[in-house]
C-alpha cells in the first residue's frame, strides 16, 4: 500500500516521444479512419484487397497510438522510490529504502545491457529505460537489481546524498 502523504524530493517525467510525433500518428489514423469508412460505403459493404490494406495500416496505426505516448515517472519519496511507466504499468512499483541494499548512478549502454529501450527484462536486471545513458541503479536485499533512467543525475545524486546523511 502506497502511503498518499511520503513527502517526494525529487520527481522526473521522461518521454521518448515528443508530442508532435503522437500528434501526427493521431492525425494520420484519424485519416485513414475517414478512408476505410468511405472505401466501405463506396463498396456498398463488400470487402476488396484495398479495404484489408486499409484495415491492416489502421491496426498499425491503434497500435502505435498506445505505444507511444508512454511515460516514465520515477520519484524518490522519504519513504522509498517510486516508478511508473504508463501505460505499460499505470500504477507506481515502490522500492522501500527498507528493502534498498544500495542505490547509486551510473552508466549505462540500453543496446547491450537491457537490448533496447522502454520496460526491459535483462541479465542485469529490470530496466526502466527511455533515453540518455545515466541511470539509477536500485539493488534490493532480495539481490534483484533495477535500472531506471534519469535526464536529471545532478539533482539525483543530491537528493540521494541527502537521504544518506539522514
Amino acid at each position: 500500500m502506497i502511503k498518499k502523504n511520503s513527502e517526494i524530493l525529487f520527481e522526473e517525467v521522461q518521454s521518448r516521444t515528443s508530442r508532435q510525433t503522437v500528434g501526427f500518428f493521431r492525425t494520420v489514423s484519424v485519416i485513414f479512419l475517414a478512408a476505410l469508412i468511405i472505401n466501405v460505403i463506396l463498396q456498398r459493404g463488400t470487402a476488396t484487397s484495398f479495404t484489408y490494406f486499409l484495415i491492416t495500416i489502421l491496426t498499425v496505426l491503434i497500435v502505435l497510438n498506445l505505444i507511444l505516448p508512454s511515460n516514465l515517472t520515477t520519484q524518490i519519496r522519504s519513504d522509498g522510490i517510486y516508478v511508473r511507466f504508463s501505460p505499460f504499468r499505470p500504477s507506481f512499483v515502490k522500492f522501500s529504502w527498507n528493502d534498498i541494499e544500495d542505490v547509486y548512478l551510473r552508466n549505462y549502454d540500453a543496446m547491450t545491457e537491457y537490448f533496447g529501450w522502454g520496460y526491459r527484462i535483462g541479465p542485469n536486471g529490470i530496466g526502466y529505460i527511455v533515453a540518455g545513458n545515466v541511470g539509477i541503479q536500485i539493488i534490493l536485499r532480495n539481490g534483484n537489481k533495477v535500472l531506471v533512467t534519469t535526464q536529471r543525475p545532478h539533482e539525483v545524486k543530491d537528493v540521494l546524498q541527502k537521504i544518506a546523511a539522514v
